[in-house]
Parts: structure tokens; C-alpha cells; sequence
């Protein structure tokens, strides 16, 4: 009896994990550099290291997600043979505004942000920026976004506040940046400065950040 309840929840379990859904995409990665940090002909997860990795600079780090990421196909699979094909979605491409995201955190009390003073491709200015403050909770809770009151900054928050909370990345802040643009094909390369501030010296610190398009794979087991 044991034996025949064993293979039949072996059984099951083979079968829940042959049924996925395989979704192929293209997005915008950035980098400090203007050639791609990343091999632009290998596909990867959303959570390899190469695409998915912080910028980090001397006393603060930024993680960057344009809203601009492209499905380029798409399809049901039973025991790894595709049983139905979904096909392409262009999402936002194309359409105004551009959205993307920004999360930041540093050193305890050195840098300041400004989002606003933010340029795409050197000279389109924000239109509107809106932020949150994730919590560093265990069970997901949505947060919305609040509307910056234009030209403000806000101070980096310290990159180890929240440490002691296991679930989330400590420190993160993320700003959404709205461009009055037309949302870029991923394959388009692109630009971002970001401007930061050293609140010792005052010394307003510019950082450019180059976009490229990545090749991705996401499955989702059923």
C-alpha cells in the first residue's frame, strides 16, 4: 500500500512539474560602461548575476529597471513538448510616457539624491517623479507611490538599516522616474544620468548609466 501511494504521488509530482508556461523576452540592462557588461547573445533568468546585478559606486548603489521589456514569444508546455503558442507583446513600447525605476542606498548620512534632475539621452528632463519605501516584511504588502513635490531630494538611506529582516534587501529606496517619451524599443540603446550630491562637500555627482538589450527566459511551473 505504501509503495503504491509513493509511486502515485511521484507520479503527480512529474506531471505538475512538466506543465509550464515559457515566456522569452527582451529588456533594457544597464551598466557603467557604454558596451553591455553582459553577453548580448545569451539568454538568461531575470536572476542572474550579470543582468541583474546593483551599480555600485564609492558610497552608494542603484539598481535600474526601465519599464520598456518585450515578450517575444511565448508558450504552453506538457512534458517539455509545446502544446500551445501564445506569440509576441510589445507591452509599453512605443507608447508615452517612459517609466523607470530607480532604487537607491548608501553610506549612512553622505549622499543626497536628485531625481528630478534626472536626463534621458542627455536632454529629456522628468516629467514627474514618484517614490515609495518598501517594508522589510516577510509576507509581500503592496506599497503605493507617493508624488514627489518637484525638485526635492531626499537623503540615501543607510544600506543597513533593516538589516536584522531576512526576507528583503536592506536599504532599498525606489523612485519611478515618468519621461514625456515615447517608451524605447529594448533593442535602442539609451542613456540615464542620475545626479547625486556629497553632503560633506556639497559636490553635485553625476552618473551615466548606458542601456542595452538582454535576451531572457522566465518559466513558470504550474
Amino acid at each position: 500500500m505504501e509503495l503504491a501511494k509513493s509511486f502515485l504521488i511521484s507520479i503527480c509530482t512529474i506531471f505538475l512539474f512538466s506543465c509550464a508556461n515559457i515566456s522569452y523576452h527582451i529588456g533594457s540592462v544597464g551598466s557603467i560602461t557604454a558596451e553591455p557588461t553582459f553577453d548580448p547573445n545569451k539568454t538568461y533568468t531575470y536572476y542572474d548575476d550579470a543582468v541583474s546585478k546593483e551599480l555600485k559606486f564609492e558610497d552608494f548603489e542603484v539598481l535600474v529597471i526601465p519599464y520598456n521589456s518585450v515578450r517575444t514569444d511565448s508558450h504552453f508546455e506538457l512534458f517539455f513538448i509545446p502544446v500551445e503558442r501564445q506569440g509576441s507583446y510589445m507591452g509599453s513600447v512605443g507608447e508615452t510616457l517612459f517609466q523607470i525605476s530607480v532604487s537607491v542606498k548608501g553610506e549612512l548620512n553622505k549622499i543626497n539624491f536628485f531625481p528630478f534632475k534626472s536626463d534621458l539621452n542627455d536632454d529629456v528632463k522628468v516629467q514627474m517623479v514618484k517614490w515609495r519605501d518598501p517594508k522589510p516584511t516577510c509576507d509581500y504588502e503592496y506599497i503605493d507611490w507617493d508624488i514627489l513635490k518637484l525638485d526635492s531630494f531626499h537623503l540615501v538611506k543607510d544600506r543597513l538599516r533593516n538589516q536584522n529582516e531576512k526576507c528583503m534587501k536592506s536599504g532599498w529606496v525606489e523612485y519611478l522616474l515618468v519621461f514625456d517619451s515615447e517608451t524605447p524599443d529594448p533593442k535602442m540603446k539609451f542613456t540615464l544620468e542620475l545626479t547625486f550630491q556629497d553632503i560633506d562637500s556639497n559636490k553635485f555627482i553625476k552618473k551615466k548609466l548606458f542601456f542595452n538589450a538582454a535576451k531572457f527566459v522566465s518559466t513558470q511551473t504550474h
